[in-house]
């Protein structure tokens, strides 16, 4: 836990492992593209889904956590992470 100028309690995400779990191999930062829209990473949205009347899903955008994904280089092992820090910058 930190604090802010605002005396405000923060709590810190833990660190990221780079050591994969499965050789321990060094395990490297990704993405992926699965949004019809361009510049918008994979994301985690919190709740069930909801159709539209065409078939979609009703995606609110601003509930949306970016996911990064690590890829061990060795044995091709993934482990994602859905956290406001991977916002593409």
């Amino acid at each position: 836990m930190s604090t802010n100028p605002a005396n405000i309690t923060i709590s810190q995400a833990p660190p990221i492992k780079t050591t994969c779990p499965e050789c321990s191999g060094n395990m490297k930062q990704g993405y992926s593209v699965v949004s019809p829209f361009p510049g918008v990473a994979f994301s985690w949205i919190a709740g069930a889904p909801t159709k539209t009347f065409f078939g979609g899903l009703v995606v609110p955008w601003h509930k949306r956590v970016p996911i990064a994904h690590f890829r061990c280089e060795s044995c091709g092992y993934l482990k994602s992470y859905a956290r406001k820090e991977f916002e593409p910058k």
